[in-house]
């Protein structure tokens, strides 16, 4: 059995992907211990729940107003729950700041050493908004044996605005970008050729939340001004409705058509019905369906600056577009409509990049590298 690793996760209960690392890295030697914490009233009722996956409710509603009362709350529950502290070799937090605050502290009391992921949130959010925590946030990432960026755009934001230019070599130096995985449905269903485009229309797929952070009314009018011009299109949406009144909206075009959540094996023969997957979101972490979608062969339309951009050089799998500039989303569905070949055919030739496999190998290499220098 290799080092025991303690991992700090209050987005397990929203992600259920991360119980597919944790078994990974099971597999791969390591002993466990995932601490999970979530408000008090909270449906705590999860689908993957293991023997090592410890759910604490320990704060109200209101505490999370208050970050240092929080996170009082919530290492106070840790050290209750977690009696042999010192026996960890190493913490991995699954956010900056909310989890990683949680592993800051346990460097300091107990000088256990930690990891520590960006998600979108600690830049979009915490970063850009809580301007009284931006020094805490720097110095976990300081303090921290390695950073991991789930994305190379947030990598970019939180090196150019928010950590300072004498820091910056320093923590740039630890730095990884690991995407998440997905599911190994998508790659044992891997699409291993490019499939005759309809050449008289662009059919598009959107997979996703139907809610105004994922920007489905502006893109409807994009393409509204791209049918205004003589371009055939159709919108394909699948997801659950979020929100009603965005709903309604898009189905005011007669080119969309909703159907509804389905489940990965009609999603599979939704793929292979269209084109081109569109997804241009005003926030995204990472966005797993991008990655899902790639596996199936189509190009991709992504967020500039979010969770996807900068894993692939623009133009390779596809192009990211400006989520609130109708204009620009217009001209890069025409741009990936023109170069759909050579694009498709790069999508299929990625598509194991996102391999939980594979990411947990990495995070293997990393863990060992941290656990073995502090031997």
């Amino acid at each position: 059995m290799k080092k025991k690793i303690l991992h700090i996760n209050s987005y397990y209960i929203a992600r259920s992907f991360y119980f597919i690392l944790f078994e990974k890295l099971r597999k791969l030697g390591y002993d466990l211990q995932v601490f999970v914490f979530a408000e008090k009233g909270r449906n705590i009722e999860h689908n993957k729940l293991a023997d090592y996956i410890d759910i604490s409710n320990d704060f109200v509603k209101w505490d999370r107003l208050f970050f240092h009362i929080k996170h009082f709350k919530v290492y106070k529950d840790l050290k209750r729950r977690e009696r042999k502290l010192q026996d960890f070799s190493l913490v991995h937090a699954h956010s900056l700041f909310s989890n990683g605050y949680i592993a800051y502290r346990l460097k300091k009391d107990y000088g256990i050493p930690y990891i520590v992921a960006v998600r979108g949130t600690d830049v979009t959010v915490f970063f850009k908004y809580m301007f009284y925590l931006r020094k805490i946030g720097v110095d976990i990432l300081y303090n921290s044996s390695k950073v991991i960026f789930i994305s190379p755009a947030h990598k970019k934001t939180v090196f150019g605005k928010y950590v300072p230019e004498k820091l910056r070599s320093v923590i740039e130096k630890k730095s990884f970008v690991i995407p998440n995985g997905i599911d190994t449905f998508w790659l044992e269903n891997k699409r291993t050729n490019v499939k005759n485009k309809c050449r008289d229309t662009i059919r598009l797929l959107y997979v996703g939340e139907i809610n105004s952070n994922k920007n489905l009314v502006l893109t409807c009018q994009a393409i509204n001004d791209l049918i205004l011009q003589g371009i055939d299109i159709t919108l394909e949406v699948v997801g659950k409705i979020i929100e009603q009144n965005g709903y309604e909206e898009i189905m005011k075009y007669t080119f969309v058509k909703y159907l509804g959540v389905l489940q990965k094996e009609q999603l599979l023969d939704i793929y292979n019905e269209n084109d081109i997957f569109i997804m241009v979101s005003k926030s995204e972490t990472f966005g797993l369906v991008y990655a899902e979608a790639l596996t199936q062969g189509i190009p991709l339309i992504y967020s500039k600056g979010q969770g996807f951009d900068g894993f692939f050089d623009d133009g390779f799998i596809g192009y990211p577009a400006v989520a609130d500039n109708k204009t620009d989303i217009a001209a890069v569905i025409k741009r990936v409509n023109n170069e759909y070949e050579q694009l498709a055919q790069n999508c299929i030739s990625v598509g194991n990049r996102f391999s939980w496999d594979e990411i947990a190998k990495i995070y293997d290499d990393i863990y060992m590298d941290i656990t073995y220098k502090k031997v």
